[in-house]
């Protein structure tokens, strides 16, 4: 099958909206750019939040479909701030290819913060949008871990990760913790991290075990060392973190000197497990299971967050028209970068 890559400008450009949306639409349109929080890709849409409207809306590029939908009335900025947040597909049907998801119903994870200063740990909300009801859920709370406002908690900038059937976040600094949302129980819970205060200008991201299990790893780049810690559960019932990998970057990859201090985990790619590191050379991919890398180079990657998407179509289906003059492909690779 064919595959093209493109790459869209910085902020991405969006489609005109299409006849069925959710919600009022701006009188303006929607290139808000400085309004507009991209939170995620996955399965073939794009989450973003606009803290005007407070609205999320969810995307399809390849089809130029969108839908905007007003957040949870808790979610006003005044009681609940939101702060980061997950779509993915909800398709249950047997033999279903994530990617060629364009009419399957989808589900949006919302994360947000109390703003209540006063409390002495902060209390963390989600709520779960289903596209097939067009409602949202009920609340779902857990405790942060160490948190006094909702300033050091909002700290949560990257995208999460889907692994089994969890959503992963990470925060900005690794004593905030690690911030899982359970999709079978619909269960959201705040866990410590490992105590990485003797690493010097690191940078972290969850990466899914290489069997079957659905469990997780931390991958931490600092410097040119790349470590892989796995979470491990002894007969005693005690948690801790057991280092599988560690390698210098520069040595197995054979490119020699990559940089040091400013070198940066910018994202992962769940589809190809590939992660994506920011180095003296350029933004490098590095797939982790055969180790193999290709440098992107240093030209539109003055950035810290990077957001692969897919998607992809069977041949002969009738798209829209927008769809059909701008992207006759068969597959299709986004990357979008936020600076």
């Amino acid at each position: 099958m064919a595959r093209r890559r493109h790459r869209p400008p910085v902020p991405p450009r969006l489609p005109r909206p299409p006849p069925e949306t959710s919600g009022p639409r701006p009188r303006h349109g929607i290139h808000r750019a400085p309004l507009l929080q991209l939170l995620g890709c996955r399965h073939g849409r794009v989450l973003f939040f606009d803290r005007s409207l407070l609205q999320i809306m969810v995307w399809d590029p390849a089809t130029g479909y969108r839908r905007s939908v007003a957040v949870p009335p808790q979610f006003n900025g005044k009681e609940i701030c939101v702060f980061n947040g997950a779509v993915l597909c909800a398709a249950s049907d047997e033999g279903h290819v994530h990617g060629d998801c364009h009419s399957s119903p989808f589900q949006v994870i919302l994360i947000g913060i109390h703003t209540d200063d006063n409390r002495a740990l902060a209390s963390i909300y989600s709520s779960v949008y289903s596209s097939e009801t067009r409602t949202w859920g009920g609340l779902i709370s857990t405790v942060g871990i160490q948190y006094t406002n909702m300033y050091d908690i909002s700290a949560m900038t990257s995208p999460a990760t889907l692994v089994g059937d969890s959503l992963y976040w990470l925060f900005d600094w690794y004593k905030d913790g690690m911030l899982i949302f359970d999709l079978d129980s619909q269960s959201l819970v705040n866990i410590e991290m490992p105590d990485l205060r003797y690493y010097d200008s690191t940078s972290f991201q969850i990466i899914p075990t290489n069997d079957s299990t659905s469990s997780i790893r931390l991958a931490i780049l600092e410097y040119q060392k790349f470590e892989m810690w796995e979470r491990k559960v002894d007969c005693y019932g005690v948690t801790g973190r057991v280092l599988q990998e560690a390698f210098q970057m520069d040595t197995i990859l054979g490119v020699g000197h990559m940089g040091g201090r400013d070198n940066l985990i910018l994202g992962y790619d769940e589809d190809d497990h590939v992660i994506y590191v920011r180095t003296l050379i350029g933004v490098c991919m590095i797939q982790l299971e055969t180790m193999q890398f290709k440098n992107l180079g240093k030209d539109n990657f003055t950035t810290t967050h990077y957001y692969p998407y897919r998607s992809f179509y069977t041949a002969g289906i009738s798209l829209p028209l927008h769809y059909q003059k701008t992207r006759n492909l068969e597959r299709i690779k986004l990357y979008f970068v936020l600076g």
